[in-house]
Formats: structure tokens, sequence, C-alpha cells
């Protein structure tokens, strides 16, 4: 099916990032973090296939021809959509970035801000031995919790994720990860604290800070997350410090017991093996028209996870150089039982609501 030359000239679109419609089960509706938008008068399935393929690489032209639709229908109803902020009518000369590109550009801005976030206190406390031995169990016991959100965090991510290669590739890092909180609770378990009284204290609320703030940005845009996964991945040259952060850690606080360690280097090369740190050059070609703006949004949301970084780390340090976690394994750190089945359960359903 042909279109007219005015409607196929620069009339391509891409739906909002924030939108979220039912991909599977044909409904005209679109809900964002405010609204509910109930579109009257259209087929339900017809409306779908358009929400669908509006990710800024096919024109109207193309999508009425897909769906054996008109190039008029297509259009009128994009441009509805674009009237409501709901979707963004692109120039053609506005094309997406590269993946090359965006490795660059990740390869220019990363180590600045893991600079930021290593130089914390906290950091360069663990590397020189200056930090409380009870600020190290605790800093691996908040280190262990965060480990084990996967479950929650890139869940979502996978269930928010709506296009297809992408979500694919969200779940096979995940099938990755998903058990390797228990790198951590061997390690735990070598400082002598059992799995039942790891299973049941409780989070700091720093640590929590960062589990939802991942959790919310996955719903806003799958590559937002994306980003922030592949910041928090370390490359080639990280991974090096990372080992001698991990040396220093057995000199300082447990030279008789380095088997405390030795699981958390075995996750480190685990990763490096898996190549976790090159999932966002892999996935970023699978997540649609990538405007300049939303790149810009992708690089602020890791700027976010940056700073909810440097809270948790405060946290860590404050609390625990005040209170170890073995001091009070009832009160404060106390909570109910809960199974990594359970948190998988939790997470990994849709939520269409923040």
């Amino acid at each position: 099916m042909s279109a007219s030359p005015h409607l196929d000239d620069g009339s391509f679109y891409a739906l909002n990032p924030a939108c979220r419609f039912d991909s599977c089960e044909p409904a005209a509706v679109i809900e964002t973090v405010d609204d509910v938008f109930n579109f009257e008068g259209v087929d339900a399935a017809l409306f779908t296939g358009v929400l669908n393929r509006l990710d800024g690489t096919k024109c109207v032209a193309e999508i009425a021809a897909d769906l054996g639709m008109s190039s008029a229908e297509v259009h009128k109803l994009c441009g509805t959509l674009a009237r409501y902020s709901l979707a963004s009518r692109l120039e053609r000369s506005r094309g997406p970035r590269a993946p090359s590109d965006l490795a660059q550009l990740c390869a220019d801005l990363f180590p600045g801000w893991k600079a930021r976030v290593f130089g914390h206190t906290l950091w360069r406390s663990l590397a020189d031995g200056s930090a409380k031995r009870t600020v190290f169990v605790g800093w691996l016991l908040e280190t262990y919790h965060f480990i084990e959100t996967v479950n929650s965090r890139l869940a979502l991510a996978i269930a928010e994720c709506r296009r297809p290669e992408a979500r694919a590739l969200f779940l096979h890092h995940y099938i990755e990860e998903w058990d390797h909180h228990h790198f951590f609770m061997s390690s735990l378990n070598s400082l002598g604290f059992d799995a039942e009284f790891v299973w049941r204290s409780r989070p700091l609320p720093g640590t929590l800070g960062v589990v939802n703030y991942m959790r919310d940005i996955a719903r806003r845009d799958p590559l937002y997350y994306a980003a922030c996964s592949g910041f928090l991945e370390s490359t080639g040259e990280d991974r090096a410090g990372g080992r001698e952060f991990f040396e220093r850690l057995i000199r300082h606080y447990c030279p008789d017991n380095p088997s405390v360690i030795t699981p958390m280097r075995a996750h480190l090369d685990l990763d490096e093996d898996y190549g976790h740190n090159g999932m966002l050059s892999q996935i970023y070609s699978k997540l649609g028209f990538i405007s300049h703006e939303r790149m810009a949004g992708a690089f602020e949301a890791v700027v976010g996870l940056v700073e909810s970084l440097e809270l948790w780390s405060t946290d860590i340090l404050k609390t625990y150089a005040e209170q170890g976690p073995a001091s009070n394994p009832v009160g404060r750190y106390r909570r109910g039982a809960r199974s990594c089945s359970a948190a998988a359960a939790n997470g990994g359903g849709r939520c269409p609501q923040p």
C-alpha cells in the first residue's frame, strides 16, 4: 500500500517512553504516571499494532502497510498522540546515535562519575583500613541485600520493556544474575552469620533507596535502566581496581580468613566471563529511536543513580560506625523471613503505577 508523498516525507513518530499499554491484549488505553487515556472510535487491535511500531524507525506509510491501514488513518492517530504529548514527531535529520557513539560517551563520562562514588569516605576508609570492622561487616551485609534485589530490579525492567529483542537481552542478563547473591551469602557465612539471620535482617533506608530508584528508572524507560545498569557493571580497568580493593580488605579485616573475600572475587571473575560490561552496547540498538533528548535523559538517570549511591554510602558509614549488624540480631535489623522466589515474584509483575 503506497502513501501520499506529503505523509511519507518526515512522518516518523516515537511513542513517549513514559506511556504504558498492554502490547499483548489489544486495548485502546494508554497509561502515564498522571493520567489514563481512553481512545474511543478506534479498533483496539489496530491501535495496539500502531503503538507497537512507534519506535521512530518506521514512517507512517510503512506502519500503515504493516497493518493494512491507510496512511491517513495512521497519520491521524499519530497526530492525536502527539497533541497529548504521548508521541513525538521526528525529523529524519535527527537520527539516533550509533551504538559506538553511546559507548564512547559512556567511556568519557562514566569514569568521572565512578571516581565520585568511590571517592566517598566509606570506600576510601575501607580501602585504607581506617573504617571500623563493624562498618566493613555492615557494608558486606548491605551489599548482599542490594545484589539480591536484582530479582525486583531487573525483573521489573524485563516486565516493563516493550521491545522484544531488548527484553530478550534483559532476560538473558537476568538468568545470569538472579542468584549471584549467594556469593555474598558465602562471605557472610565465613564471617559467622547464618543464613537465617541474613534473611531476617532489614536493609538500611539507603539500600532501599538505591533499589527503589532503579525500579523507578525501569518503569520510566528501558534505555535509562540499561544506562544505569551499564554504569554499575565495571569495565576492565575497574576490575583491576576491584581486585586490588579486595586484597586490601583481606589485609585490613580478615588476614586469617581470606575466604570472606574469595566469593566476591569469584563474582567479579564471573561477571567478567559473562561480558556484562558490554551489555549496554548490545541492547542500545534494540531500544528503538534514541533522540538527543532521550539520550540526555539516560545520562541524567545515571547522575541520579550516582547521588543515590552516595547517600547509600553515607547511610552505611554512619549506621554501622555506631552499631554493628551482629550487636542486635532481633530489634532494629529484624524482619519477616523471605525467600528469593518471593522476592522475584514481588518484582516480576507489571506495575502500572509507580
